[in-house]
C-alpha cells in the first residue's frame, strides 16, 4: 500500500469468508471422522483427532481477530531486539528486524498494516549467503523458544528476508 506520503506499507488483510469456511471445514471434518468410527475403521485414534479438532475450534477466534496478530507481531519485535542483543557476537553485524504495526491504520479485527520489510526470501539468495544467515536464522528461531518460550508460527524460508546490503 502507498500512504499519501509515498511511504509504502504491508496490509494483512482477512479474507472476509475465512471464519466460516474454517467453521464448515471442522464440520467436515468431525463428520468423516464419525462415519470412519461408526464403520469401526481403525488404525487410529478418532478421539485423538478429535481432541485435535477441539483444540483447533478453541484457539481459532485468535486466528480471526486481527488485534491477536498485531499483538504478536510486536512480541516478535520484542524478542528479536533482545535477540539482536544477547546474540551479537554469533550475529557478526547482521541483525534481526521485524516490520513494526502502524497502529494509526490498522483497525484490528480484519486487518493490520506494517512497515514494509526489506530484503530478499531465503530461497532466493545466493549459496554462500544462505551458508552464513541460515544458522543464524536457525539458533534465532530456537533461542526465541528455549529463552524467551515464544514460538514463531510460520518460520518458512519466505518469511525470512535478507538485506544483503544492511545485514
Amino acid at each position: 500500500v502507498r500512504m499519501n506520503d509515498g511511504a509504502r506499507r504491508v496490509m494483512l488483510l482477512q479474507r472476509p469468508e475465512a471464519a466460516a469456511i474454517f467453521r464448515e471445514n471442522l464440520r467436515l471434518a468431525r463428520r468423516f471422522l464419525a462415519a470412519l468410527a461408526k464403520k469401526k475403521i481403525t488404525g487410529f485414534s478418532v478421539r485423538f483427532l478429535n481432541t485435535i479438532l477441539d483444540g483447533l475450534e478453541s484457539s481459532s477466534s485468535r486466528e480471526f481477530d486481527f488485534r491477536e496478530e498485531a499483538t504478536a507481531i510486536r512480541r516478535a519485535e520484542n524478542v528479536y531486539q533482545s535477540l539482536n542483543e544477547s546474540m551479537r557476537e554469533a550475529l557478526s553485524g547482521w541483525r534481526f528486524e521485524v516490520p513494526s504495526v502502524v497502529s494509526d491504520f490498522s483497525n484490528g479485527t480484519h486487518f493490520v498494516v506494517t512497515e514494509r520489510a526489506v530484503g530478499v526470501p531465503f530461497h532466493k539468495l545466493a549459496p554462500e549467503v544462505q551458508r552464513v544467515v541460515g544458522p543464524k536464522i536457525a539458533e534465532a528461531v530456537l533461542r526465541s523458544f528455549f529463552e524467551h518460550g515464544w514460538v514463531y508460527p510460520d518460520p518458512h524460508v519466505g518469511n525470512f528476508l535478507v538485506d544483503v546490503a544492511n545485514s
